[in-house]
């Protein structure tokens, strides 16, 4: 059966939802659509552009695009928020073969219903769009798993300090001059000006006294 008559007959049935698959290779679109049509009854259909999606959008409401990020027009967090903006009212999923996880947890920060892999196998489609369907979020655990570990690792390196930052803290409380400071790490006075200012935004000092304070009450020194 066509994808133009699975449609037909779900609107019929009068329980249909509707699937947008956004992705630069058409045949491999109409096949997954194909195969969700006749396995869960929907409207599914399949575009290789951006702009044949904005137009299927325009003509047809759909409850989800699922969209690969290497279609043009689609790259990034700037490419997400236009086809939010586009398809406000429906709910947009990441298709792709794999994906930057800073970009993934950004994108879920943003509204992203979910992450599918392309090399999940074609039969999880079917739960996993039944998943996505009850209102859930979908990430595989593994992917969940590393940007979980990378967002702990950047909360580590945001707060911990160098050794180099330690030293001049210790510096600091010794009371010596910016000028003193640079003649004991072999720098010049200017330097240290800017190591003091990166170490102050770093963990949120405006002065030498507040630095020394939060970075014991942080335990790094």
């Amino acid at each position: 059966m066509s994808a133009q008559a699975h449609c037909k007959e779900a609107s019929r049935s009068g329980s249909a939802f509707s699937v947008l698959f956004a992705d630069p290779h058409l045949v491999m679109a109409e096949s997954i659509c194909g195969f969700i049509n006749e396995k869960l009854h929907c409207c599914a259909k399949g575009v290789d552009s951006l702009s044949d999606a904005l137009e299927a959008g325009d003509r047809d409401h759909y409850d989800f695009l699922f969209y690969d990020c290497t279609l043009t027009g689609c790259f990034g967090i700037r490419g997400f928020q236009h086809l939010t903006s586009k398809f406000p009212d429906t709910a947009v999923v990441l298709f792709s073969h794999s994906v930057d996880h800073q970009f993934l947890a950004s994108a879920l920060d943003l509204g992203l219903r979910g992450y599918l892999p392309k090399s999940m196998p074609l039969k999880s489609l079917v739960p996993t769009i039944e998943l996505l369907k009850s209102g859930e979020v979908f990430v595989p655990a593994q992917t969940m798993a590393q940007i979980l570990k990378g967002s702990a690792e950047d909360r580590v390196s945001d707060t911990l300090l160098t050794s180099k930052e330690v030293n001049l803290l210790c510096l600091i409380e010794d009371g010596l001059s910016n000028k003193q400071i640079g003649g004991k790490m072999g720098v010049t006075e200017n330097t240290v000006k800017m190591k003091l200012r990166t170490l102050y935004q770093k963990i949120g000092a405006n002065n030498r006294m507040a630095a020394l304070k939060i970075a014991k009450d942080l335990g790094e020194f």
